[in-house]
């Protein structure tokens, strides 16, 4: 059999952003931990940047560099028994009754659910029968962090306070279910807006599962879309350039003014953050039309291959009609309005 197990290194070397690296790293961390109990100074998710400059040296220099070895040795080592016939999935479900005990519903079952995807890259197949057992007696999951209830209304506030490029990416958010990072890296070319609804192409090197996928733009989300690209003078290809953290200042800024600044107690987290605009198209999209084609456009890694083998284009653009009324937060859809020749245009 070839050699082509890959182990910690190569895996989080496939992810371009430091947090995914480090939640990860963590999870794959964590888990061998429970399965090698004698290594017992794995180094944790907050190294993932000194593994990322670690990989390909023979000679690690520092104590950290040489912990990081360590892992990447264990996951080697681990995938090979499983290669010689050891049962992973006994060892899927003892460490993932250990996680419950340790750690929040949420992060119990994401970190099992990383390392199925870990040994999936290396050509290690979990079934959906053999997942559904394992997670047999995980708790439902929910969120530490309590969130704000939100409104229409609340986003208008929202939106109306922002300065126009960030009001517009908001927009783009909330009418898209695209997460931010994927948002942020958009060029002009990847928005087709001759279709009806408006197509926007995210790349492979774009999204957080390396999984490339078209999603589409509510009515009042292309509107001002149009309305802030018409204003700039400059001929950056880049549709938002400006950093994602300058988005968040802004953000910041704008709640705390409108006195929507409040954090959870317990984790310092705020009860408004950017990341509910893709809960509220995750929520509102199911209230009119085909959950799965939501969870599709919104790129959750689980529906990405089966919907698009099921879902013809012109069937995913007329469930997006059906949802943008509910998606949208202003009361009008000024794009999509003539359906004669929306209907000509789904045809096409």
């Amino acid at each position: 059999m070839k050699n082509d197990l890959k182990g910690i290194s190569e895996f989080l070397d496939f992810y371009n952003t430091d947090s995914t690296g480090k939640n990860y790293q963590s999870a794959i961390s964590n888990y061998l931990k429970e399965i090698y109990p004698e290594y017992n100074k794995i180094p944790a998710g907050n190294e993932f940047k000194t593994i990322q400059k670690s990989i390909g040296k023979s000679k690690p220099k520092t104590s950290k560099s040489r912990l990081l070895d360590t892992l990447n040795s264990m996951s080697i080592q681990y995938l090979k028994e499983i290669r010689k016939g050891r049962d992973f999935k006994t060892d899927l479900t003892m460490v993932n009754n250990v996680f419950i005990r340790k750690y929040a519903p949420n992060t119990s079952r994401k970190y099992i659910q990383i390392v199925i995807i870990w040994l999936e890259f290396n050509g290690i197949n979990v079934s959906f029968w053999d997942k559904k057992r394992i997670f047999a007696k995980s708790p439902a999951a929910r969120p530490i962090s309590d969130e704000m209830d939100t409104e229409k209304e609340l986003w208008r506030e929202v939106c109306d306070n922002l300065p126009q490029k960030y009001k517009a990416v908001i927009l783009c958010l909330l009418g898209s279910g695209m997460r931010t990072g994927e948002c942020m890296k958009l060029k002009k070319s990847d928005i087709d807006f001759s279709s009806t609804p408006v197509k926007i192409y995210l790349k492979q090197s774009y999204t957080k599962g390396k999984i490339p996928r078209m999603c589409m733009l509510s009515g009042e989300a292309v509107t001002e879309l149009k309305k802030y690209l018409d204003s700039r003078a400059d001929n950056d290809e880049r549709v938002f350039p400006f950093a994602p953290y300058t988005l968040a200042y802004h953000w910041r800024r704008t709640i705390d003014g409108l006195g929507y600044g409040e954090k959870d107690p317990n984790t310092g987290i705020r009860l408004l953050h950017i990341h509910m605009t893709r809960k509220w198209f995750l929520s509102q999209f199911p209230l009119a039309a085909s959950k799965d084609i939501g969870e599709m456009l919104a790129g959750h890694m689980g529906y990405l291959s089966g919907s698009y083998r099921r879902y013809s284009h012109k069937l995913v653009a007329k469930e997006f009609l059906k949802a943008e009324n509910t998606i949208s937060i202003y009361n009008e859809t000024p794009v999509y309005t003539n359906q004669q020749e929306l209907t000509i245009q789904i045809k096409a």
